[in-house]
């Protein structure tokens, strides 16, 4: 990568936009993490109000979405659209504007599907895993679990009511 030929300390579009290009090519080769990289010293390198960090935030986006970092892809969004909201220095072009922002809603939707579904799949194994009666000796089991004790088949759990199968 460019990063070990770079100035440092140093805004500049052109090797923001180099950067990104490179972390384009690792994306596109499915080096994601290497990809990520790149494009966080893109935006690092990235004058404000630019194109080059708007595109270098919406870029870590999309990889933050295809490694399943759903919360991070939105943070990125956010940062974005907060961009775009003042007018850039070299981006005026209202196609080319409205083709990121349309990218950057589609990519927020699909993130806010994951979060939405991983919530309630957490909601969903909290209530599986919440005890209705819980029993008074036995932690973490319902009140009709009982241990007993026989020679045949030594110390056990038995229960005391027909259990069903599944969230009761």
């Amino acid at each position: 990568m460019v990063s070990s030929k770079i100035e440092l300390l140093h805004k500049s579009r052109e090797i923001s936009n180099q950067l990104r290009e490179e972390a384009n090519e690792l994306y596109r080769s499915g080096n994601l993490l290497k990809a990520l990289h790149g494009y966080t010293l893109s935006i690092c390198y990235a004058p404000e109000k630019t194109k080059a960090l708007l595109l270098g935030y919406s870029n870590r986006s999309a990889c933050f979405k295809e490694l399943n970092y759903a919360k991070s892809s939105l943070t990125d969004i956010a940062s974005a659209f907060k961009i775009l909201k003042e007018p850039l220095q070299d981006l005026t072009d209202a196609t080319e504007i409205k083709k990121i922002s349309q990218k950057l809603v589609d990519r927020k939707e699909r993130c806010d599907q994951v979060t939405d579904s991983s919530h309630k799949h957490k909601e969903s194994l909290n209530n599986f895993f919440t005890l209705r009666k819980p029993n008074l000796l036995i932690p973490s089991a319902e009140y009709y679990v009982h241990i007993s004790s026989n020679s045949e088949m030594g110390r056990h759990v038995v229960v005391s009511e027909d259990v069903k199968p599944g969230i009761q």
